[in-house]
């Protein structure tokens, strides 16, 4: 990256801050630290002849994490991304971090988080810089968004048929400086997550017991279960979980008393039954896979193929299996449930509907 640097900045840097850019903006000038709106594909940013930057203030005085939202169409090589005091020499970088689009998972989109470590001076202006190299011939695009930000700061684009860097003055960057709370990726918003992954429907499911919700693929990047629960840790350290009694998921503190509540109930009904498995491998997954098909299974008595839309019904086929699963590993309340609902949804000529809706009233159509 030094390399690329030092053949790109003796050609751009002047042009980018120049007379009419000053390095640095009164220290009484109010923060400018983020811009969400990501609903634009702005700047590409692939290397040798494109990259981006965006303009930005703090009231801190160190910097440890900066994030972008980008789009990515290469599967392999490396994105950088730099805080500059100005550009104009190797010096002026005071914070560099490269991630691998391999090791992301290749082609994809979503919140792209880069550890940095910058000590920075309240008030002045920095520039957040990336830049992207590929060998192949697929962009790499920094969003942001074309309308109106008030009180934001310049974004800069270089591109060689274009005269090399050019402040924007109508669109703007989507970008984090120590992104906090809502603000971190899997929160709000998602995470950088490959193309795909995002195919599928669901990555993880939490649960009350009385409801399910699914975790989407871009949600689940850099998230874990705590313990032997449905309760998510996310990757700003906040937990994500469905309060008892709760249609939706709420964001909690980790050590929350309700999601530490759900857990220790969880791993209770666990511990109540036999985990089957020859390695810890294995019993990982059993673990898993129980605590899966316990989200799906509804009060009633119906389980559900999966908490998608096109497979949130409940097929006596897909039943028969979690009623064997809950029996073989010493789970009958939940087993029995399954065979009582079958009991009354069974048809006078002693058959079955294909599937039924969850709430009993019969199949989805004809």
């Amino acid at each position: 990256m030094k390399r690329m640097i030092s053949r790109l900045v003796p050609v751009v840097v002047l042009s980018f801050l120049g007379a009419a850019a000053p390095r640095c903006m009164p220290p009484t000038r109010a923060p400018y630290g983020h811009q969400p709106v990501h609903n634009a594909a702005l700047f590409r940013v692939n290397a040798p002849n494109n990259a981006a930057a965006q303009e930005f203030t703090t009231a801190a005085r160190h910097v440890s994490r900066v994030s972008v939202y980008v789009v990515g169409a290469a599967s392999s090589g490396q994105i950088t991304a730099q805080i500059r005091r100005a550009g104009d020499d190797d010096s002026s970088v005071i914070a560099s971090r490269s991630l691998s689009l391999l090791s992301l998972g290749g082609a994809g989109s979503g919140w792209l988080e880069f550890p940095v470590n910058a000590d920075v001076t309240p008030g002045t202006t920095y520039y957040l810089h990336l830049q992207a190299t590929t060998t192949e011939d697929a962009p790499v695009t920094w969003y942001g968004t074309v309308s109106a930000v008030p009180g934001s700061l310049a974004s800069w684009n270089y591109d060689t048929a274009g005269s090399g860097w050019q402040p924007s003055p109508t669109r703007r960057l989507a970008f984090h400086v120590d992104p906090t709370g809502g603000e971190r990726c899997g929160e709000s918003d998602q995470c950088y997550a490959p193309s795909s992954s995002l195919a599928q429907r669901t990555s993880g499911l939490l649960t009350n017991l009385t409801t399910a919700e699914a975790v989407p693929p871009a949600y689940a990047v850099g998230a874990s279960y705590a313990g032997g629960s449905n309760v998510l840790r996310l990757p700003s350290g906040r937990w994500r979980y469905l309060p008892t009694g709760a249609g939706e998921s709420s964001i909690v503190q980790a050590d929350d008393p309700g999601a530490r509540a759900q857990i220790a109930e969880s791993e209770r009904w666990l511990a109540a039954g036999r985990l089957p498995g020859r390695t810890e491998s294995e019993r990982d997954a059993s673990r898993r896979a129980l605590l899966s098909i316990r989200a799906l299974l509804r009060p009633n008595g119906a389980f559900a193929a999966a908490w998608a839309p096109a497979w949130q019904y409940s097929w006596p086929r897909d039943g028969a299996f979690a009623a064997v699963a809950f029996a073989a590993t010493g789970h009958d309340r939940e087993s029995y449930r399954v065979l009582q609902y079958d009991a009354r949804t069974q048809r006078a000529d002693g058959t079955w509907e294909a599937r039924t809706k969850l709430d009993g009233t019969g199949p989805p159509d004809s």
